[in-house]
């Protein structure tokens, strides 16, 4: 995956303040950018595509041609890095991950607690003969949600990875030279 680009982040749109409030003009005509009006409390640029937006006390998640990809009722959205599509959000007191690009929900909040986990491919000494796929990124994440005392770990899609969850995970070791060659350092009972 490539670092993003597009109307947020090249400067194709800006994010403007006028009276305490702000808005999203265009200053180029790149892929469609439509204003969005100047009546929103605070902003979070979310995708290449999208910005998440502050309205009286809830967030939602907006496009670059102003069209609402997610409601306005979200307590809170956190986005922990450009490289994930993935964005933490709270609704009524719970964690959830919600898709920045699109505005659906990648899982439920059902959650106390979310904690993105990232570890760096090429961690493991390669052996003669032997090379690394970097076709994904160099830093992968994987997201851990604390709900009831246990951790349940979740992969970059917002697929939960092991359903009846652990007491606590520890670090996360690629152990082979492609990305799917993982494991997770656990406590369990």
């Amino acid at each position: 995956m490539r670092k993003p680009f597009g109307p947020f982040r090249e400067g194709d749109s800006e994010v403007y303040w006028k009276d305490s409030k702000c808005g999203v003009r265009v200053t180029s005509s790149f892929r469609g950018n439509t204003p969005i009006p100047c009546i929103y409390d605070s902003y979070l640029i979310v995708s290449e595509y999208s910005i998440a937006l502050r309205k009286n006390g809830k967030w939602g998640i907006i496009s670059h041609k102003n069209e609402v990809l997610c409601d306005f009722i979200y307590d809170r959205i956190e986005k922990t890095s450009d490289w994930t599509k993935l964005c933490m959000a709270m609704k009524d007191g719970r964690w959830g991950l919600i898709d920045g690009d699109s505005g659906s929900i990648a899982c439920g909040f059902n959650y106390d607690q979310i904690k993105p986990i990232k570890f760096k491919t090429k961690a493991k000494r390669l052996l003669p003969g032997e090379s690394y796929h970097d076709d994904y990124r160099s830093n992968n994440y994987y997201w851990l949600l604390y709900a009831n005392g246990k951790v349940f770990p979740y992969d970059d899609n917002g697929n939960m990875i092991y359903p009846r969850g652990f007491d606590n995970i520890q670090s996360v070791i690629q152990y082979g030279p492609n990305r799917n060659d993982t494991c997770f350092i656990v406590e369990d009972n």
